[in-house]
């Protein structure tokens, strides 16, 4: 009975293996050489829709039931991706290869140097877990980067309020353009001495220092 959105099906490899299985497909390829072979092959199924568009641009505000979401993900713009399914509601789960540098990123832990913007912003909307690396041996031609494969499945809306969401938005992007300086400057537009002590946080840590729902709290108090 499930629902999918595919980003970036190309000449349709994982397509054909999930077509037959499930209620329906959206394909969205941006590339327009791709898009008649695309229509070739599925076509004619009546659960598909093929959209030439870059899934960037895509309103998926406008989906009217849940979905999951899976695809190969162009890894240029893998991180961008990622942040436009944040602000999607209809999402189940999903399951993309990236790049697994980016992939590490987005699965890192407060205290650890890889620990960023990404990660939080994807931790705070989703259950991460890296489920395998993919070696670059199983590609023809050989990438220079190596690949993993990553599961997200949605959690519930972490905030109050639309308001306390673009505060939480606003407060990661200060923290981590100022990631060496302690947040009682970096964030200093937000908190004063005495609000690090209502909210139980020592004004000497640093953005990476500081976890997913430490941001949550902090932009609840704010708002």
């Amino acid at each position: 009975h499930d629902e999918i959105i595919e980003i970036g099906p190309g000449d349709g490899v994982l397509t054909k293996s999930i077509i037959n299985k499930v209620n329906k497909m959206i394909l969205v390829e941006k590339d327009h050489d791709l898009i008649n072979n695309l229509k070739s092959s599925f076509g004619e199924y009546e659960n598909t829709s093929i959209l030439n568009i870059d899934i960037l641009k895509y309103n998926l505000g406008g989906l009217s039931k849940p979905m999951r979401i899976v695809g190969n993900l162009p890894y240029n713009i893998s991180t961008e991706i990622i942040f436009k399914m944040c602000n999607c509601t209809k999402i189940i789960d999903m399951h993309f290869m990236l790049q697994k540098e980016v992939v590490d990123r987005i699965v890192a832990k407060s205290n650890s140097k890889i620990y960023g913007r990404l990660s939080i912003m994807a931790q705070a909307y989703f259950n991460v877990k890296k489920l395998f690396d993919i070696s670059e041996n199983v590609f023809s031609p050989k990438p220079k980067v190596k690949s993993s494969f990553i599961r997200l499945s949605a959690k519930k809306y972490p905030f109050y309020n639309k308001s306390q969401e673009n505060i939480f938005y606003n407060i990661v992007k200060s923290a981590f353009e100022g990631r060496r300086k302690m947040i009682k400057s970096s964030l200093k537009s937000y908190l004063n001495e005495s609000d690090f002590s209502n909210i139980n946080l020592k004004p000497d840590l640093r953005a990476e220092n500081l976890t997913v729902n430490d941001y949550i709290l902090i932009s609840d108090y704010v708002q």
